[in-house]
């Protein structure tokens, strides 16, 4: 089974880029673990996206959403429409 881990960001960068790295220097999700992330930008901002190539370079399905800018709420509503995996579980970044 897959866990989808939904973030939502606004205009948060520099703590995204921490999340991507501190992840991946854990070790999480080697051996059997499957984990889609799904990242929602509630700025707006397209650059956030690149952020996230971390991710995609180990492997891992990433999903970016940029949406308006509705709240945290909506956002993690948003994140959860688009994840794939049969558990989800929600960040704030």
């Amino acid at each position: 089974m897959t866990l989808s881990i939904v973030t939502v960001s606004h205009c948060s960068e520099r703590h995204l880029k921490r999340y991507v790295e501190s992840f991946l220097a854990s070790g999480s999700g080697r051996g059997d673990a499957r984990i889609e992330f799904v990242v929602v930008e509630n700025s707006g901002q397209p650059e956030t996206n690149g952020l996230l190539d971390p991710l995609r370079n180990a492997g891992f399905p990433v999903v970016f959403v940029q949406a308006e800018n509705r709240g945290f709420g909506a956002g993690c509503n948003a994140g959860a429409a688009r994840a794939s995996g049969g558990d989800v579980d929600f960040r704030q970044s």
